[in-house]
């Protein structure tokens, strides 16, 4: 997710992936976030291979509410989910 100065989201890219080791994040890093972006993540051990390459801020997540924004993202993503009577994969 790409918050703009105000902290306002401004856009979100969002991909299902068969596990979370840094080993599939890697590709994802490379490819939609840029070395110089400023990436603040909960404290999942995956993301510390990534540590060496990108800006990488950790935070406890406290159950997701100290990541206001994703909450946000995730409740409108299941809310239209839940809206489209087709198959989505």
């Amino acid at each position: 997710m790409e918050l703009n100065r105000k902290h306002q989201i401004k856009r979100v890219f969002v991909k299902s992936i068969d596990n979370y080791s840094g080993k599939s994040l890697t590709p994802i890093f490379e490819e939609y976030i840029s070395k110089t972006a400023k990436v603040v993540t909960d404290k999942w051990r995956g993301y510390e291979l990534l540590k060496a390459m990108y800006n990488i801020e950790q935070k406890l997540s406290i159950q997701g509410k100290n990541f206001k924004e994703l909450q946000i993202v995730i409740m409108q993503l299941k809310s239209c989910l839940r809206a489209i009577p087709t198959h989505v994969s």
